[in-house]
Protein backbone atom coordinates (compact mmCIF):
# COMPACT_ATOMS: atom_id res chain seq x y z
CA UNK A 1 0.00 0.00 0.00
CA UNK A 2 1.34 3.40 -0.96
CA UNK A 3 0.89 6.57 1.04
CA UNK A 4 1.27 10.20 0.07
CA UNK A 5 2.04 13.59 1.57
CA UNK A 6 -1.64 14.46 1.85
CA UNK A 7 -1.39 14.70 5.65
CA UNK A 8 2.07 16.23 5.77
CA UNK A 9 3.84 12.91 6.43
CA UNK A 10 7.58 12.63 5.73
CA UNK A 11 9.51 9.34 5.47
CA UNK A 12 11.77 8.61 8.43
CA UNK A 13 14.14 6.35 6.49
CA UNK A 14 15.42 5.83 2.97
CA UNK A 15 13.50 2.55 2.89
CA UNK A 16 10.23 4.38 3.39
CA UNK A 17 11.15 6.95 0.78
CA UNK A 18 11.93 4.18 -1.67
CA UNK A 19 9.08 1.75 -1.14
CA UNK A 20 6.16 3.26 0.67
CA UNK A 21 5.18 6.35 -1.33
CA UNK A 22 4.30 7.09 -4.92
CA UNK A 23 6.83 8.86 -7.11
CA UNK A 24 4.99 12.20 -7.12
CA UNK A 25 5.12 12.26 -3.34
CA UNK A 26 8.75 11.12 -3.38
CA UNK A 27 9.64 14.19 -5.44
CA UNK A 28 7.89 16.40 -2.88
CA UNK A 29 9.87 14.67 -0.13
CA UNK A 30 13.12 15.34 -1.96
CA UNK A 31 12.22 19.01 -2.38
CA UNK A 32 11.70 19.30 1.37
CA UNK A 33 14.76 17.26 2.32
CA UNK A 34 16.88 19.39 -0.01
CA UNK A 35 16.22 22.38 2.24
CA UNK A 36 16.79 20.50 5.51
CA UNK A 37 20.09 18.66 4.98
CA UNK A 38 23.45 19.83 3.71
CA UNK A 39 24.32 19.53 0.04
CA UNK A 40 26.77 16.64 0.44
CA UNK A 41 24.24 14.53 2.34
CA UNK A 42 21.55 15.34 -0.21
CA UNK A 43 23.78 14.16 -3.09
CA UNK A 44 24.56 11.00 -1.12
CA UNK A 45 20.84 10.44 -0.57
CA UNK A 46 20.20 10.70 -4.32
CA UNK A 47 22.94 8.15 -4.98
CA UNK A 48 21.51 5.74 -2.41
CA UNK A 49 18.09 6.05 -4.00
CA UNK A 50 19.47 5.47 -7.49
CA UNK A 51 21.29 2.31 -6.40
CA UNK A 52 18.26 0.97 -4.54
CA UNK A 53 15.96 1.68 -7.46
CA UNK A 54 18.48 0.07 -9.83
CA UNK A 55 18.57 -3.28 -8.05
CA UNK A 56 14.78 -3.43 -7.91
CA UNK A 57 13.85 -4.67 -11.42
CA UNK A 58 10.18 -3.76 -10.98
CA UNK A 59 10.92 -0.16 -10.09
CA UNK A 60 9.97 1.97 -13.09
CA UNK A 61 10.59 5.21 -11.19
CA UNK A 62 14.35 5.03 -11.76
CA UNK A 63 14.14 7.06 -14.97
CA UNK A 64 12.06 9.73 -13.25
CA UNK A 65 14.64 9.84 -10.47
CA UNK A 66 17.44 10.19 -13.02
CA UNK A 67 15.62 13.07 -14.74
CA UNK A 68 15.26 14.73 -11.33
CA UNK A 69 18.98 14.23 -10.67
CA UNK A 70 19.87 15.81 -14.02
CA UNK A 71 17.72 18.84 -13.27
CA UNK A 72 18.91 19.32 -9.68
CA UNK A 73 22.66 18.65 -9.85
CA UNK A 74 25.69 20.00 -11.65
CA UNK A 75 28.02 17.86 -13.76
CA UNK A 76 30.44 17.09 -10.92
CA UNK A 77 27.66 16.07 -8.55
CA UNK A 78 26.00 13.93 -11.19
CA UNK A 79 29.27 12.14 -11.95
CA UNK A 80 29.62 11.22 -8.29
CA UNK A 81 26.03 9.93 -8.21
CA UNK A 82 26.35 7.61 -11.22
CA UNK A 83 29.83 6.36 -10.32
CA UNK A 84 30.59 2.63 -9.86
CA UNK A 85 29.27 0.81 -6.80
CA UNK A 86 31.53 -1.23 -4.50
CA UNK A 87 29.90 -4.56 -3.65
CA UNK A 88 30.98 -7.22 -1.19
CA UNK A 89 31.72 -10.58 -2.79
CA UNK A 90 29.80 -13.56 -1.43
CA UNK A 91 31.81 -15.88 0.79
CA UNK A 92 31.39 -18.79 -1.63
CA UNK A 93 32.89 -16.79 -4.48
CA UNK A 94 35.59 -15.24 -2.29
CA UNK A 95 36.77 -18.72 -1.29
CA UNK A 96 37.33 -19.57 -4.96
CA UNK A 97 39.44 -16.50 -5.66
CA UNK A 98 43.17 -17.03 -5.22
CA UNK A 99 44.00 -13.35 -4.71
CA UNK A 100 41.64 -12.91 -1.77
CA UNK A 101 39.46 -10.20 -3.31
CA UNK A 102 36.66 -9.30 -0.89
CA UNK A 103 34.98 -6.50 -2.82
CA UNK A 104 34.34 -5.85 -6.48
CA UNK A 105 33.47 -2.64 -8.30
CA UNK A 106 30.26 -2.74 -10.32
CA UNK A 107 29.54 0.00 -12.90
CA UNK A 108 26.17 1.61 -12.24
CA UNK A 109 24.94 0.48 -15.65
CA UNK A 110 25.69 -3.15 -14.80
CA UNK A 111 23.34 -3.31 -11.83
CA UNK A 112 20.48 -5.65 -12.51
CA UNK A 113 17.79 -3.19 -13.55
CA UNK A 114 15.74 -3.31 -16.74
CA UNK A 115 14.75 0.26 -17.48
CA UNK A 116 15.45 0.97 -21.15
CA UNK A 117 15.19 4.76 -20.92
CA UNK A 118 17.58 4.99 -18.00
CA UNK A 119 20.07 2.64 -19.64
CA UNK A 120 20.18 4.64 -22.87
CA UNK A 121 20.54 7.92 -20.97
CA UNK A 122 23.31 6.51 -18.82
CA UNK A 123 25.29 5.33 -21.85
CA UNK A 124 25.10 8.87 -23.23
CA UNK A 125 26.33 10.15 -19.88
CA UNK A 126 29.30 7.76 -19.68
CA UNK A 127 32.52 8.41 -21.56
CA UNK A 128 34.08 5.74 -23.84
CA UNK A 129 36.85 5.38 -21.25
CA UNK A 130 34.35 4.68 -18.48
CA UNK A 131 32.61 2.03 -20.58
CA UNK A 132 35.84 0.05 -20.97
CA UNK A 133 36.97 0.26 -17.35
CA UNK A 134 37.67 -3.08 -15.69
CA UNK A 135 37.04 -3.99 -12.08
CA UNK A 136 39.03 -6.16 -9.67
CA UNK A 137 38.04 -9.30 -11.59
CA UNK A 138 38.90 -7.78 -14.95
CA UNK A 139 35.23 -7.47 -15.89
CA UNK A 140 33.89 -4.64 -18.00
CA UNK A 141 30.27 -3.51 -17.87
CA UNK A 142 29.43 -6.14 -20.52
CA UNK A 143 31.03 -9.04 -18.66
CA UNK A 144 28.29 -8.74 -16.06
CA UNK A 145 24.74 -9.95 -16.45
CA UNK A 146 22.49 -7.35 -18.03
CA UNK A 147 18.73 -7.44 -18.41
CA UNK A 148 18.77 -5.14 -21.42
CA UNK A 149 17.69 -5.82 -24.94
CA UNK A 150 20.26 -6.01 -27.71
CA UNK A 151 19.92 -2.37 -28.70
CA UNK A 152 21.32 -1.19 -25.37
CA UNK A 153 24.30 -3.55 -25.58
CA UNK A 154 24.96 -2.56 -29.19
CA UNK A 155 24.94 1.10 -28.22
CA UNK A 156 27.63 0.43 -25.61
CA UNK A 157 29.79 -1.37 -28.16
CA UNK A 158 29.29 1.30 -30.81
CA UNK A 159 30.44 3.93 -28.33
CA UNK A 160 33.38 1.81 -27.13
CA UNK A 161 34.37 -0.94 -29.64
CA UNK A 162 37.22 -2.02 -27.33
CA UNK A 163 34.59 -3.84 -25.28
CA UNK A 164 34.77 -6.62 -27.86
CA UNK A 165 38.51 -7.12 -27.30
CA UNK A 166 38.92 -7.02 -23.52
CA UNK A 167 39.44 -10.26 -21.59
CA UNK A 168 38.83 -10.54 -17.86
CA UNK A 169 41.05 -12.44 -15.42
CA UNK A 170 39.39 -15.69 -16.47
CA UNK A 171 40.44 -14.94 -20.05
CA UNK A 172 36.82 -14.48 -21.06
CA UNK A 173 35.60 -12.00 -23.63
CA UNK A 174 32.05 -10.68 -23.64
CA UNK A 175 31.15 -13.62 -25.90
CA UNK A 176 31.76 -15.81 -22.87
CA UNK A 177 30.08 -13.40 -20.48
CA UNK A 178 26.83 -13.96 -18.61
CA UNK A 179 25.35 -11.15 -20.68
CA UNK A 180 24.97 -13.49 -23.65
CA UNK A 181 24.45 -16.84 -21.95
CA UNK A 182 21.39 -18.94 -22.80
CA UNK A 183 19.36 -16.06 -24.19
CA UNK A 184 18.04 -17.05 -27.60
CA UNK A 185 17.10 -13.51 -28.51
CA UNK A 186 20.82 -12.65 -28.31
CA UNK A 187 21.35 -14.62 -31.53
CA UNK A 188 21.45 -11.54 -33.85
CA UNK A 189 23.82 -9.75 -31.47
CA UNK A 190 26.17 -12.72 -31.18
CA UNK A 191 26.24 -13.08 -34.96
CA UNK A 192 27.06 -9.38 -35.29
CA UNK A 193 29.91 -9.69 -32.77
CA UNK A 194 31.36 -12.60 -34.73
CA UNK A 195 31.04 -11.05 -38.18
CA UNK A 196 31.19 -7.27 -37.92
CA UNK A 197 33.53 -7.11 -34.92
CA UNK A 198 35.35 -10.36 -35.76
CA UNK A 199 35.46 -11.59 -32.19
CA UNK A 200 37.52 -14.69 -31.52
CA UNK A 201 35.12 -17.59 -31.00
CA UNK A 202 38.05 -19.96 -30.38
CA UNK A 203 39.48 -18.02 -27.42
CA UNK A 204 39.42 -20.51 -24.53
CA UNK A 205 39.18 -19.32 -20.94
CA UNK A 206 41.26 -20.58 -18.02
CA UNK A 207 38.86 -23.52 -17.69
CA UNK A 208 39.61 -24.49 -21.29
CA UNK A 209 36.06 -23.63 -22.39
CA UNK A 210 35.22 -22.01 -25.71
CA UNK A 211 33.18 -18.75 -25.77
CA UNK A 212 30.19 -20.35 -27.50
CA UNK A 213 30.04 -23.27 -25.07
CA UNK A 214 28.21 -23.59 -21.76
CA UNK A 215 29.83 -23.89 -18.32
CA UNK A 216 29.82 -27.67 -18.88
CA UNK A 217 31.66 -27.12 -22.19
CA UNK A 218 28.58 -28.09 -24.19
CA UNK A 219 28.29 -26.17 -27.49
CA UNK A 220 25.52 -23.57 -27.43
CA UNK A 221 26.16 -22.12 -30.88
CA UNK A 222 28.05 -23.29 -33.98
CA UNK A 223 29.63 -20.56 -36.10
CA UNK A 224 30.72 -21.02 -39.72
CA UNK A 225 33.24 -18.27 -40.56
CA UNK A 226 33.08 -18.99 -44.30
CA UNK A 227 29.33 -18.59 -44.67
CA UNK A 228 29.09 -16.27 -41.64
CA UNK A 229 26.18 -18.24 -40.26
CA UNK A 230 25.39 -19.13 -36.67
CA UNK A 231 23.42 -22.17 -35.57
CA UNK A 232 21.63 -22.03 -32.23
CA UNK A 233 22.24 -25.55 -30.92
CA UNK A 234 20.28 -25.04 -27.71
CA UNK A 235 17.17 -24.09 -29.61
CA UNK A 236 17.65 -27.05 -31.95
CA UNK A 237 17.84 -29.44 -29.01
CA UNK A 238 14.75 -27.90 -27.45
CA UNK A 239 12.77 -28.40 -30.64
CA UNK A 240 13.69 -32.09 -30.58
CA UNK A 241 11.46 -32.59 -27.55
CA UNK A 242 8.28 -31.76 -29.47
Amino acid sequence: MQVSLEYGWLPCSIGELLLEIDWKSAIECLKILKTRINRKDFILLLRHLLVLYAVNPNQVAIYSLYCYIKSETNDEERRSIIGPVTCKISQDLADKLEDGIKHVTIPMISLNFKNYQFAMELIDEMTPEELEQQNELGDTCLHLQLGYDNEVIEKMIEKQPNLTKILNKQQRSILRARTLEQDHYRYPLILKLLTQYEMDYLQKDIMDIYPLHSENNIPQYAFNPETKTLLNLVQTRNYAFF
